[in-house]
């Protein structure tokens, strides 16, 4: 159920050998949708076709279908614009004004001192549960990963399929009323599992059981940045936050706006 909802996070490219022995990829845009399994291609390849977001508008029409009004999608762009444009300092300024939080810059990304106090924090029996999900997220995700294979289908013709895992992705996990812990878990260890270096989490409402489910799962940085700010910052880049590959994650009508907004600069799910 919750589980089989986590993306499976594998770039594809086939490989074709020609009958002098050398080694081509050859991009292409493989979507191969299963019950449980949805696996992405990479940025590297995207780039090599040249999608931009301008080459993809996501129009004024589709933002209303989606439940935005008109003059909500246009502050959606400008906060995407706006954090591409000035980077931390948008984020500042956003965090300020929707979220009520005078947050320093030094303070955007939650220290290692921040993650071993919400182990002392918080109480054992959420601690206990969150390493039993992981483990069984773990060995679920394990058996997600589909394989690399290599045929030969005439004298001198090798084609195969190589995996290969994205550089880095992002998790957007909602504040909301209660911290979604189990968004942590089910986007952070199938990236871990599918072996992508850079696992960053952003969070507009950070407590005890987020920390420990991203320690956990073995984010590698965690940001208390939320909104659609945080999309536009794990997309573009900004002085504190590193631009990712993809970006998974649930999220209000304002964040999958963002989403949109900026894919073809990156991945979303």
């Amino acid at each position: 159920t919750a589980v089989s909802a986590s993306p499976m996070i594998i770039a594809f490219c086939p490989l074709i050998r020609s009958s002098t022995g050398e080694m081509k990829d050859t991009p292409r845009n493989i979507f191969r949708e299963k019950e449980f399994v949805i696996n992405f291609v990479s940025e590297s390849i995207v780039e090599k076709i040249n999608i931009t977001s301008q080459e993809i508008p996501y129009g004024e029409d589709e933002f209303v279908l989606a439940g935005l009004t008109p003059l909500d999608s246009e502050k959606v762009k400008r906060i995407v614009d706006e954090v591409k444009e000035s980077g931390d300092r948008a984020l500042i300024k956003y965090t300020r004004k929707f979220d009520g939080i005078e947050l320093a810059k030094n303070k955007i990304q939650i220290s290692k001192k921040e993650i071993k106090e919400a182990y002392k924090n918080a109480s054992p029996e959420p601690i206990n549960s969150l390493k039993t999900a992981a483990i069984n997220i773990t060995k679920y995700a394990k058996y997600q990963l589909p394989d690399g294979w290599e045929k030969n289908i005439d004298e001198g013709i090798l084609v195969g399929q190589i995996v290969r895992p994205l550089d880095s992705v992002g998790c957007y996990v909602p504040g909301g009323n209660y911290p979604l812990v189990s968004t942590v878990l089910m986007t952070v260890i199938p990236a871990k599992i599918a072996g992508v270096r850079e696992i960053i989490v952003c969070c507009p409402k950070i407590t005890n059981e987020i920390l420990v489910a991203c320690s956990i799962a073995k984010a590698t940085k965690v940001f208390r940045i939320g909104g659609p700010q945080a999309i536009a910052a794990m997309a573009y880049g900004t002085e504190t936050i590193p631009k990712v590959n993809k970006i998974v994650g649930p999220g209000n009508l304002y964040v999958t706006a963002a989403k949109k907004l900026v894919y073809g600069s990156v991945g979303i799910d």
